[in-house]
C-alpha cells in the first residue's frame, strides 16, 4: 500500500538536504512544490512530499532524529499525513516517530 507524508522544515536552507537525504537513506521518492505564503509570511516556502509503502515512510519517519541531529538543535520538521499534523524537533523526536507510526500503521 502507497502513502505519502508532507515535511516542512523551519529552516529552508536544509530542505534541499533533507530531500537528498530521505532518498539516499530512507529510498523514498520525494517532490518538492511550493506551499502559498501564510497571513503576515513573506514569500512562499516548498513543501516535501514523499511517497512510498507504509513500511518505508514508516522507516523514514523513524530515521528523521538522525537527520534533525546532524543539523542543528533548533531545526524543526513539520510532518502531515492521514490528516494529522504534528511537528518533530530534537527534544521530541521519539514521542512523535512513535505518533507517526501508528497513524501510519492504522
Amino acid at each position: 500500500m502507497t502513502e505519502q507524508i508532507e515535511l516542512e522544515v523551519s529552516d529552508p536552507a536544509v530542505l534541499r538536504s533533507l530531500r537528498t537525504w530521505l532518498e539516499a537513506e530512507a529510498g523514498v521518492a520525494v517532490t518538492a512544490r511550493p506551499q502559498p505564503s501564510r497571513p503576515g509570511e513573506q514569500g512562499a516556502v516548498d513543501i516535501l512530499t514523499a511517497v512510498a509503502s507504509t513500511t518505508a515512510l514508516a522507516a523514514a519517519v523513524r530515521m528523521l532524529p538522525e537527520f534533525i541531529r546532524s543539523r542543528r538543535s533548533k531545526l524543526s520538521v513539520r510532518i502531515k499525513t492521514k490528516g494529522q499534523d504534528v511537528t518533530m524537533t530534537l527534544e521530541n523526536s521519539k514521542e512523535v516517530a512513535e505518533i507517526l507510526d501508528r497513524i501510519l500503521n492504522r
